[in-house]
């Protein structure tokens, strides 16, 4: 368990660090040279400039504002107990 847990934290702090290095990379060279510059490492990993930009765009909405899973799993839950209504017994 202390294995995956490293793991993790380890995976985050590698993510957390690209992301800085890729921010100063399309600050001197804009979005289109940073994107340039790394499309090659992108594609020996399988990962279109389109994927990474998506990547980008979420990883952005969860840090800044988050997507309230539980909210979400709640109006689920309170949903199909509503259409299940009608079917249940009084």
């Amino acid at each position: 368990m202390f294995e995956e847990a490293k793991a993790a934290v380890a995976g985050t702090a590698r993510e957390a660090s690209e992301n800085f290095k890729y921010g100063r990379l399309e600050k001197k060279y804009g979005k289109e040279g940073a994107e340039a510059i790394i499309k090659p490492h992108l594609a020996e990993r399988g990962i279109s400039v389109e994927e990474f930009r998506t990547y980008r765009k979420v990883k952005q909405v969860i840090q800044n504002q988050g997507l309230d899973v539980a909210k979400a799993q709640k109006e689920a839950d309170r949903e199909a107990k509503e259409a299940l209504q009608d079917y249940l017994p009084a």
